[in-house]
């Protein structure tokens, strides 16, 4: 009698090896970008210091308001004809977009590639999607760990790449390399990641019953009480991205390039570490526990930067930061991952990453108002009183859930992966 053949496993670990490649290199590039983006207007004939901070902190925000609908719109593409041309679409677009930041002529030319990048982006969320999918369901917290580590990789070699780019060559040179380095992680996502895609019967409907069933998704009690957490945890954090350079240009003097730089790639190196080592501890502690500390941490953290000008003092307190952000984006991503059904990842990966993004984006621009009003100092006693009244709310949130139940009749649920009581 013949054997019936079996659908062969996916290579999960190809995937995640060359997804986590891509995101280096990716993070490595839009790593030159936020740093440098007060340095750019500075460089477009804006001369004042806030309204430097309050023109970066708009290039930066804009770009959150395309994002708001590119995102799910993205991810219910990538459920329907793949997750790997999602993310090549995610990684050459953003290398375009990038390019045409580095020659914008005036304020209003970087506000609009600003804009276009938020429509063409997403290559986080495109990564996230495609691991997760095609990884073992007890791997999934881990593989998005790694990724994560790999995107903080880039985050740690970027900044100090781009210092010397910005030496070399200009801040707007240095926005040419960054460009470069995306379009390269999309041609290694190309040679390399594997994808034997098979849209499932609910990914195949109308469009208008497709985001039906997104919308469904994600007022779920599955994905809805991560939305305010997840918004919280990323546009507080964010606000510190416009106030920091100009904070370290003052401390230093000159442009501010390098002491800014190597802020930027210690906190990198910190999240490495941190997003690798909470993968492994999600299923000792809990996702839900690890968010908690990591809030308190990164409130803790962001209060020496409201009062002290010792660089030394400074660059500890970022290293604090940088394991807490680590912990946080990992652990967000964790339950996204375990909440969310397979078929469906790319759409929730992409409408979760919408939010964060718009948070991540919107954070600049909170900051740049912050400081343009009440000072640069003001802005990380923001941060900071915000982020610890964070923690108690996460625990009211998401502490306090029953454990959910499997997401499919016959899938099994990993023993408590978040950590609840």
């Amino acid at each position: 009698m013949t054997q019936p053949v079996l659908p062969q496993p996916l290579p999960w670990k190809r995937n995640l090896a060359a997804m986590g490649l891509a995101q280096a290199f990716s993070s490595m590039g839009i790593s030159f970008i936020y740093p440098f983006l007060p340095l750019l207007v500075f460089e477009l004939d804006v001369r004042e210091p806030r309204q430097v901070a309050l023109w970066a902190g708009i290039a930066s925000g804009i770009a959150g308001v395309p994002m708001l609908f590119a995102g799910p719109i993205w991810g219910l593409l990538a459920d329907r004809y793949g997750r790997k041309k999602n993310a090549l679409r995610a990684l050459f677009g953003s290398a375009f977009a990038v390019t045409l930041q580095g020659l914008s002529l005036n304020i209003y030319h970087l506000v609009f590639a600003r804009f276009l990048y938020g429509v063409l982006t997403g290559v986080h969320g495109s990564a996230q999607a495609l691991v997760a999918s095609s990884s073992p369901r007890h791997r999934i917290t881990f593989g998005l760990g790694v990724l994560q580590a790999a995107w903080s990789m880039g985050n740690t070699i970027g900044p100090a790449m781009g210092a010397a780019a910005a030496a070399l060559v200009g801040i707007r040179g240095a926005f040419v390399v960054a460009a470069v380095l995306l379009a390269a992680g999309g041609v290694f996502v190309l040679a390399v990641a594997r994808e034997d895609f098979q849209p499932s019967s609910s990914t195949t409907h109308s469009p208008r019953r497709a985001l039906r069933d997104l919308a469904h998704q994600m007022t779920s009690r599955r994905i809805l009480p991560l939305l305010p957490v997840l918004f919280l945890l990323s546009i507080l954090p964010a606000m510190m991205l416009v106030a920091l350079p100009l904070l370290l240009r003052q401390l230093t003097g000159g442009s501010g390039a390098w002491a800014t730089g190597g802020a930027f790639s210690l906190l990198g190196l910190a999240a490495v570490l941190s997003s690798y080592l909470s993968g492994w501890l999600a299923d000792r502690l809990g996702l839900v526990r690890i968010l908690v500390l990591g809030a308190a941490g990164l409130g803790i953290a962001f209060l020496p930067l409201a009062v002290v000008s010792s660089l030394p003092l400074i660059l500890g307190a970022l290293a604090i930061a940088g394991i807490c952000q680590g912990a946080l984006t990992t652990a967000t991503a964790g339950l996204v991952g375990h909440r969310a059904p397979r078929e469906q990842h790319g759409a929730v990966f992409g409408s979760v990453q919408s939010i964060g993004f718009i948070g991540f984006t919107l954070g600049p621009l909170l900051g740049g108002v912050v400081a343009s009003v009440l000072g640069l100092r003001a802005v990380f006693l923001v941060q900071a009183v915000a982020l610890l009244a964070t923690a108690p709310l996460i625990v009211v949130i998401l502490g306090r859930q029953r454990p959910l139940g499997p997401l499919a009749a016959g899938e099994p649920t990993t023993a408590k992966p978040e950590g609840l009581p």
